[in-house]
């Protein structure tokens, strides 16, 4: 165990909040069921590590704390509509110029088509 063991239970809070954010961070895909499942996770591994032992933490106020961080978490981390196109982009493109042609007359003399 990498240091000492909560001794209050706003103390397990953070700790469990700066474990379960660090690791949702780095998921490649994260869901809704995925955060869900990081949180619950992590804190059972805490859990079975004794970290939750000394700062009398009790199932209900654990299971509590996992639906309040995985709240939070997909709220902060919740899918964004596709863009048909940039929101920078101008809604219409200015018309172009209608091209014309030529075509050649007599030696360096050019007639514009209409």
């Amino acid at each position: 165990m990498p240091g000492p063991t909560p001794q209050t239970k706003e103390v397990a809070i953070v700790m469990l909040w700066r474990r379960v954010e660090g690791a949702v961070r780095s998921l490649s895909e994260v869901t809704p069921m995925r955060i869900e499942a990081v949180v619950h996770n992590m804190a059972m591994r805490r859990l079975h590590d004794g970290q939750f032992d000394r700062c009398d933490l009790t199932f209900r106020e654990l299971s509590a704390i996992e639906d309040a961080i995985s709240k939070s978490l997909i709220a902060q981390y919740h899918g964004r509509i596709a863009y048909p196109k940039a929101p920078d982009e101008p809604l219409e493109k200015p018309e172009e110029p209608a091209k014309t042609r030529a075509r050649l007359v007599e030696e360096d003399e050019y007639e514009l088509d209409d």
